[in-house]
């Protein structure tokens, strides 16, 4: 186990049982759960949650990277990521980081196959492994910043 991991892994077991560890997955760009929490209590969470949802789908949307880079470095709190998966509308009419999705998710009319996202051939597989791409790129990049271990 790396030196840093073995340090969190020690100060859980230290406070198992007697204090509680919060964390928070924030939501938009202002990170205002945040400002609510510390306004509330005085204190930050401990945790940082954030989706690379945004990012997988557009390359250029990546927020969340540098906040997670930002709130590691300046807080020496944990990060912790999710990947919302992003799949489009209609598959025929998909460019990565374009396209509706996330209002139109339960839409009539679209024409995705969630099921074909892990059989090589269907465009389903094509997008979904495009993001899965991108999101692989992202995490050796917060590797890079001794903000993830590989």
């Amino acid at each position: 186990i790396a030196q840093k991991t073995q340090a969190v892994k020690d100060y859980i077991s230290s406070i198992f049982g007697k204090y509680t560890i919060s964390g928070q997955v924030f939501s938009g760009d202002e990170m205002t759960e945040a400002v609510f929490i510390y306004s509330e209590t005085g204190k930050l969470p401990a945790i940082s949650g954030y989706d690379l949802g945004p990012v997988a789908w557009n390359e250029a949307k990546t927020e969340n990277i540098q906040k997670a880079i930002e709130w590691h470095n300046n807080s020496n709190g944990l990060v912790e990521f999710m990947w919302s998966v992003i799949m489009p509308v209609n598959v025929n009419d998909y460019t990565k980081g374009t396209g509706r999705w996330q209002s139109d998710f339960n839409k009539a009319g679209r024409n995705i196959d969630f099921l074909n996202t892990i059989i090589p051939g269907t465009r389903e597989y094509e997008i979904f492994n495009q993001q899965l791409e991108t999101v692989a790129a992202n995490l050796k990049k917060l590797q890079i910043y001794d903000i993830i271990k590989g």
